[in-house]
């Protein structure tokens, strides 16, 4: 016992020790997987004013939050503690870049290539920056073209926006595609979705609504990236892949299916991986590909479609393409001005907007000109598309000033309109000599061979650019027990062979997420039950995330010994059913959005007279409206003496979450609850929260006062919790 007890002592001693050591250790960890905004959490709180190392990544996380001053602070501050990392230059340099200061930034790509003898694995990048630099000095003295602005963080996220798009039908309507984190049920957790997916967002005159899955069936575990609409709305153009595509078509009637219905298109386009693609009245495709026999890098290509015939795909040529990167092309009506990015030494800085004009008497593009700064910046400026009025437009950029992090959409204005105001639809003049050479093979004239919807795609007449919600899906799910009798025994062959079964359903189905509860059996005190039941939840969620699924679509919680799925004795007789059935851990599917689905329980070998009352009076504890009381966010074991005295203890972890949240009791109304967390007091419990769950899950706050109506004691919850 006494050694038990100096245990508990030692245990409690390291937890009141966590400090400077941890927070360093902590802050490197979350650096090294590229959550910036956290790891400066605990920089902050760190003290490294003689670290330089420490100093260096806490100003890169600055630079990528766009907090200039305090990264150049802290890479200064670096440096002049001796701190040898050459990226310091170049990071340098890029400031000073994004802050037009082009000779500046030009003194640092120097002073970098000097430091790394040329042997840097960036070398030519860095001196194509510096070639940059002397476009970008010339253009600083330039009229501008336009100017650009950020849509905000109501659309905009710390990630990557791309490709963004209007609806042809709804000027409020918005469509791209994003990396970005995903809400979970609480409203200070978020998730995070690394594979690109298709977004839909509407605008109002406060700002954004909140962004929503353009469809929840169309996207999956792999990158589905928005490459462009029809002109009537009805179908969706995407690619699949990584850094380069191939091309696939969707109607907006997906929703209703039981299965996505998307399929690849049937197109010269997909001899070759795509980069990005504009479609131009349903019937003209210009597209960015590496294919061999082009002028270098990514070059445009444009292939027509005519009266169910692909025509061969042409090189736009050397006016448009060259040794460097062209890719986002964009057709303005009218088939005469061409849009495209390219990262040649006439931009400012990586990828720039240039557009060239349809010389007609040449038959050739004309020379490309560069749109120029604000427009144009040190980052890579992509994906951009002109509006009807040919005056105003979108596009994505990772520019360093003005941005949220990762690619933005922002909106640009110009002075004047590129091109003519055109709303007749009509084939590009450059298309009209590629198809003389068809008109003469085929004894048609032009108009008969003018272009055509795809027909290969079925049209659903009231589909257009709309989306079935609220439909049920036809689809049984079962919730499953895996069982174990060690922690060893938890990835067993029968517990794998459901878990690969968990991975396909996540898959096909994005709009579900799974919880794991874990049970144990009494073998010490609650708070290590409790502690050891998550734990072998966790190992279930590495191996889910092993096969693919992210970690943001799994729940966690750990209800110890508390809830035994099977009397320990009977009669007198102990029961030998109960340690192998009690030590499991229970996974259920979990709905977002508002798709629904069938699910069923799994139906465990128990006999009905050896099931323990605690585990079915749990089940019926927790249905509709309960209260519960936060008393802990930590990292490791919690020791409080609160857990030996109340009852339902669970620890949870939320869907991308680092830290474990204790909670205790199940109580009916608020009022009840609010007495309990003044009773918590004396157990020097600090800032215990009280959270309402329904059917047992943490109700999120922006449903708080829809689901008042129908649970009038919330009202309570919300004048007297929140702010």
């Amino acid at each position: 016992m006494r050694k038990l007890l100096l245990s508990f002592g030692f245990l409690c001693l390291s937890i009141l020790m966590y400090g400077q050591e941890d927070f360093l250790k902590e802050a490197d960890k979350l650096f090294k997987n590229g959550e910036y905004k956290e790891a400066l959490y605990f920089y902050k709180y760190s003290d490294i004013s003689t670290n330089p190392d420490a100093l260096f990544k806490r100003g890169y996380c600055y630079l990528k939050l766009n907090d200039l001053n305090n990264a150049e602070r802290d890479f200064t501050q670096s440096n002049g503690l001796g701190y040898e990392n050459t990226d310091l230059f170049l990071l340098m340099g890029k400031i000073r870049h994004s802050q037009g200061e082009f000779v500046k930034a030009a003194y640092f790509y120097k002073d970098y290539l000097r430091q790394t003898k040329g042997k840097s694995d960036n070398r030519d990048e860095v001196i194509l920056l510096l070639k940059n630099c002397i476009t970008g000095q010339n253009k600083k003295f330039e009229e501008p073209l336009g100017y650009v602005e950020n849509l905000g963080e109501g659309l905009n996220s710390l990630y990557d926006e791309l490709n963004p798009l209007r609806s042809p039908n709804y000027s409020d309507i918005f469509y791209f595609s994003s990396n970005r984190q995903l809400r979970t049920s609480n409203e200070e957790t978020e998730t995070v979705s690394y594979d690109h997916n298709i977004y839909r967002i509407q605008s109002t005159t406060q700002g954004f609504k909140p962004s929503e899955f353009a469809n929840e069936s169309l996207n999956s575990f792999q990158n589905e990236i928005l490459l462009d609409l029809s002109s009537d709305g009805k179908v969706l153009f995407f690619g699949k892949g990584t850094n380069a595509f191939e091309v696939y078509t969707d109607t907006f009637t997906i929703a209703s299916q039981k299965l996505p219905i998307n399929g690849k298109l049937n197109s010269p386009i997909n001899y070759q991986y795509v980069h990005s693609m504009d479609v131009y009245q349903d019937s003209v495709f210009l597209y960015s590909t590496n294919a061999e026999g082009g002028y270098g890098g990514y070059d445009i290509y444009a292939v027509i479609r005519l009266n169910g015939i692909w025509l061969s795909p042409i090189n736009l040529g050397p006016n448009v393409n060259g040794p460097y990167d062209e890719v986002s092309p964009f057709l303005a009506l009218g088939g005469e001005h061409l849009f495209y990015s390219s990262n040649r030494p006439q931009s400012t800085g990586g990828y720039d907007v240039f557009y060239s004009e349809y010389n007609k008497e040449k038959s050739n593009w004309g020379k490309s000109l560069n749109l120029g700064l604000p427009i144009n910046s040190e980052g890579d400026d992509i994906n951009f598309r002109l509006s009807k009025d040919a005056k105003t437009g979108l596009l994505a950029s990772n520019r360093i000033k003005d941005n949220f992090g990762g690619y933005d959409i922002y909106y640009a204005f110009l002075k004047e309109h590129i091109g003519a105001l055109v709303k007749a639809r009509k084939l590009p003049e450059f298309i009209t000599s590629y198809v003389k050479a068809i008109e003469e093979q085929s004894y048609a004239s032009f108009e008969e061979l003018n272009a055509v919807p795809l027909d290969e795609i079925t049209f659903d007449p009231n589909a257009a650019d709309t989306i079935q919600y609220d439909v049920e899906r036809e689809i049984n799910l079962q919730n499953e027990a895996l069982i174990y009798s060690d922690s060893g025994d938890l990835l067993s062959a029968d517990n794998r062979e459901k878990l690969n079964k968990v991975v396909e359903i996540l898959s096909r189905n994005p709009g579900l997420r799974v919880e794991l509860t874990g049970h144990t059996v009494q073998e010490g005190l609650k708070e290590f039950d409790l502690y050891f039941s998550v734990k072998s939840a966790e190992k279930i969620l590495e191996y889910l995330k092993n096969l693919g699924v992210p970690k943001e679509r799994i729940l966690l919680k750990g209800l110890g010994s508390a809830y035994p799925l099977v009397k320990y004795s009977s009669g007198g007789q102990t029961i030998t059913l109960a340690d192998r059935m009690n030590k499991r851990v229970d996974l259920s599917y979990l709905t977002q959005g508002n798709m629904s689905y069938i699910v069923n329980q799994p139906e465990l070998d128990v006999p009905q007279y050896l099931l323990d009352n605690k585990f079915k009076l749990h089940r019926t504890q927790i249905e509709g409206l309960t209260y519960k009381v936060q008393i802990a966010e930590s990292n490791k074991l919690l020791k409080n003496d609160a857990l030996e005295v109340y009852d339902h203890l669970m620890i949870e972890k939320l869907a991308g979450d680092s830290k474990y949240l204790y909670t205790l009791g199940v109580y009916e109304t608020y009022v009840e609850t609010f007495f309990i967390k003044k009773e918590l007091e004396k157990y020097n419990i600090k800032d215990p929260k009280i959270i309402p769950y329904l059917n047992g899950n943490r109700i999120d706050v922006s449903l708080l006062n829809i689901l008042s109506e129908q649970y009038t004691d919330l009202k309570y919850y919300i004048e007297y919790e929140l702010e």
